[in-house]
């Protein structure tokens, strides 16, 4: 009887990963996502020290992305959180400080 009632219960319409960002591209900033719910809208926010920048898109039946910011937003010389919010739940932050392999010196 236990076995019938855990085939019955619902499986994660998620996959089996947890949503994820990464940097497609520092300057101007690009972002990846994966992860993420079919179809999921998803809002993707970089945040400056001058204020934030707000991106929406759709994900693919893959739960991916893939999402470009204004030439002014710049991983390297002021955005340091970027965080990705789907309506669905899902969830993603990339906060890290870029290391010097992903910024060009000047």
């Amino acid at each position: 009887m236990l076995a019938l009632a855990t085939i019955l219960l619902p499986l994660p319409a998620w996959g089996s990963g947890a949503a994820k960002l990464r940097i497609a591209e520092p300057s101007p900033l690009a972002v990846h996502g994966n992860g993420f719910r079919a179809l999921e809208h998803v809002t993707v926010t970089a945040y400056e020290p001058q204020g934030s920048l707000v991106r929406r898109i759709v994900a693919t039946r893959a739960g991916t992305f893939t999402v470009r910011f204004a030439a002014s937003a710049d991983w390297c010389n002021g955005v340091r959180e970027i965080r990705a919010v789907g309506r669905r739940g899902s969830t993603a932050v990339v906060w890290t400080k870029p290391g010097l392999s992903e910024c060009a010196a000047p």
